[in-house]
C-alpha cells in the first residue's frame, strides 16, 4: 500500500468515526470513538506533513494550496477530544 492508497483509507476510516460519534449512545461509546479518531489523525497528520507535503512541492502549482492549507489547519477533532467534560487533558504531542 503507497501512502496515498494509506491517506484515502483513513479518510474513510476518519468518516466512519465521525458516523459512530453522531450515532453513540452512550458517551463511553462516544469517548472510544474520539480516542481512536484522535490516533487515526495524529498519524494520518503526520504522514501527510512528512511524505505527501514535501513530495507535492515538487508538483506544479501546488506550493501555494499546501501553504494556504497548512495556514488554516486548525485540529478540531484533537480539540473537541481534549476538551472532554470530566477527561483531563492529554498532554501536548507537538
Amino acid at each position: 500500500m503507497d501512502v496515498i492508497e494509506m491517506l484515502d483509507k483513513d479518510h474513510k476510516r476518519i468518516r466512519s468515526l465521525f458516523s459512530e460519534i453522531e450515532s453513540a449512545k452512550d458517551s463511553q461509546e462516544i469517548y472510544d470513538s474520539f480516542d481512536k479518531l484522535d490516533n487515526i489523525l495524529t498519524i494520518h497528520a503526520r504522514a501527510e506533513e512528512l511524505v505527501l507535503y514535501p513530495q507535492s512541492r515538487n508538483c506544479e502549482d501546488t506550493v501555494t494550496l499546501i501553504d494556504k492549507g497548512k495556514k488554516g489547519y486548525q485540529p478540531k477533532a484533537g480539540q473537541l477530544y481534549q476538551e472532554r467534560p470530566g477527561k483531563e487533558k492529554p498532554p501536548c504531542r507537538v
